[in-house]
């Protein structure tokens, strides 16, 4: 019998609710964040990585912040995770309040640097003489502070949102290419299926038409089932609103509807990280009110 890594995450991850490969990029994300919070704070190349991606996604960005917290109860390695994204910003900012200001109207008939290389009329304008060159100058004028929103822009995508995306691919992949075995076809059937995003994804993975067919016909099945217990759900609803007539698949149904569509909810629904969240903000919150309270009676002796 053929057992591998992937194949075999895969089959665990069909046997837990929801689908499974938002399950599978979710754990390699919290894996990678507990990994980065151990061992790669200092590390040069990670933090590189931080400074182009302009830090983290706002999701991940609290997702660490509330995994040190539950982990180390302290924010130091969040902090030196933002340090150098930050002082990017600040030289960033304070390089371009030391340029002096360009009178109305001067330095903006010219096209954009971000124009001229992402819009393919505009490349072809400037190429095409002295007229499109007027005319790109007009259509494509560059923005106010270009310079700075350039610098203060991405040029990489957050750290975690790769390793999460890497992650599918793999396990997509993989997908598509068991399909053609009974055994893992099976395992996949009694699962509660893929997410519609992750249905798309898998069939673009896909390798051939049969290969694609079989799991249109697997996530046909799944989705009727999820459908006739929604259905039934709202149905029951009308009778006198009875919930113990509505069976544990129905009563579920509406989550199960809403994450097909959504994907699943994602780990900040998790109750230990809410609370350490929130545990750091009333610390941080209490401490500026013992600060004001310093600030009011320090006025008062004046």
């Amino acid at each position: 019998m053929r057992m591998d890594i992937a194949r075999t995450n895969l089959r665990v991850a069909f046997e837990e609710p929801g689908c499974p490969i938002c399950r599978l990029r979710a754990g390699a994300e919290r894996r990678y964040v507990q990994t980065l919070l151990y061992e790669y704070v200092n590390d040069g190349e990670t933090r590189v990585g931080f400074v182009r991606s302009r830090g983290l996604c706002s999701y991940h960005a609290w997702f660490v912040q509330a995994n040190e917290q539950l982990l180390f109860s302290d924010g130091l390695k969040t902090a030196i995770i933002y340090e150098s994204v930050a002082i990017q910003v600040h030289d960033a900012l304070q390089h371009y309040l030391a340029q002096p200001i360009s009178p109305a109207g001067e330095g903006s008939a010219r096209p954009t640097p971000f124009a001229v290389e992402r819009n393919g009329l505009c490349r072809w304008l400037v190429r095409a003489g002295r007229l499109g060159r007027w005319a790109a100058t007009h259509l494509f004028r560059e923005a106010p502070a270009a310079g700075l929103l350039a610098d203060l822009s991405p040029s990489a995508e957050c750290p975690v949102c790769k390793k999460g995306r890497e992650r599918e691919e793999i396990d997509l992949r993989k997908l598509m290419d068991e399909l053609a075995d009974p055994q893992f076809r099976a395992w996949f059937r009694a699962s509660d299926g893929l997410c519609l995003s992750h249905l798309r994804r898998a069939l673009a993975y896909a390798p051939d038409e049969l290969s694609a067919h079989t799991l249109a016909e697997i996530a046909a099945e799944q989705f009727t089932a999820l459908l006739t217990h929604l259905q039934a759900y709202i149905e029951k609803h009308r009778w006198n609103d009875r919930p113990e007539l509505r069976t544990p698949q129905e009563e579920a149904s509406w989550i199960r509807m809403a994450a097909f569509f959504a994907g699943e909810a994602r780990d900040d629904q998790d109750e230990s990280l809410r609370q350490v969240r929130q545990q750091a903000l009333c610390n941080y919150s209490a401490g500026l009110s013992g600060r004001a309270k310093l600030e009011r009676s320090a006025d008062h002796d004046v």
